[in-house]
């Protein structure tokens, strides 16, 4: 998706995602994490991306936000450079039945990217 002269992207969606024993889900909970990239344009100067730019959308309306940490590589909260991208892994913590139906990008704009739900891949805006 194109913001300004920049660009926005939910590349994959993985869900159940595996942080290992140490890291579990909050009972009753589990891991979604989507993969995402952020691109400045080439004039464009002081870019912020950051996970908490993200949410999960599920079934039931609610909203869950974005964090680092869960799926590596992590997308760390970054100042993007004029031509530059920035690209890795957002986290959100879903109720364990809960169907996820969109990914949310609350940045300049407000972006949503609906998942298919056959392959919980994201289908362009």
């Amino acid at each position: 998706m194109t913001l300004g002269s920049g660009s926005v992207t939910v590349v994959s969606v993985e869900d159940n995602v595996d942080a290992g024993r140490l890291f579990a889900p909050p009972r009753g909970s589990r891991y979604v994490a989507t993969e995402v990239r952020g691109c400045a344009g080439p004039t464009e100067a002081g870019v912020a991306f950051h996970p908490a730019y993200f949410a999960l959308r599920l079934a039931d309306h609610t909203e869950h936000d974005g964090d680092s940490g869960v799926k590596k590589p992590s997308l760390r909260p970054d100042t993007i450079h004029p031509g530059g991208c920035s690209d890795g892994w957002v986290s959100f913590v879903v109720p364990v039945r809960a169907t996820p139906t969109a990914v949310v990008y609350h940045g300049s704009d407000d972006v949503t990217w609906t998942l298919r739900e056959s392959s919980k891949s994201p289908s362009k805006p």
